[in-house]
């Protein structure tokens, strides 16, 4: 979170309230978007274990590499949902 902090500051000049709304923003989508595409990938795919997080290590790679070279802020607010169905 202190990364996220600092960044959002550095960046787009960020203040405590948008960094915290952000990150508010960030773990609601985290937490639903985890139910539908563990179900999805697991259930409906039938993808294995190690598979899953396979792809949650590269949904995680591509989106870090997102979020860096945003230049708007409300990319920033994108790129959530996009990091949680990246694989699907």
């Amino acid at each position: 979170m202190t990364v996220i902090f600092l960044y959002g500051r550095y960046k787009f000049n960020w203040g405590g309230g948008e960094v915290g709304f952000f990150m508010t923003y960030r773990n609601i989508i985290g937490f639903l978007g985890n139910f539908i595409t563990m179900g999805l990938l697991t259930q409906r795919l039938k993808l294995s274990d190690p598979l899953v997080g396979i792809c949650g290590c590269v949904s995680a790679l591509l989106a870090s590499v997102y979020f860096a070279s945003v230049d708007s802020d409300y990319l920033m607010f994108i790129g959530i949902p996009l990091q949680t169905f990246l694989i699907i």
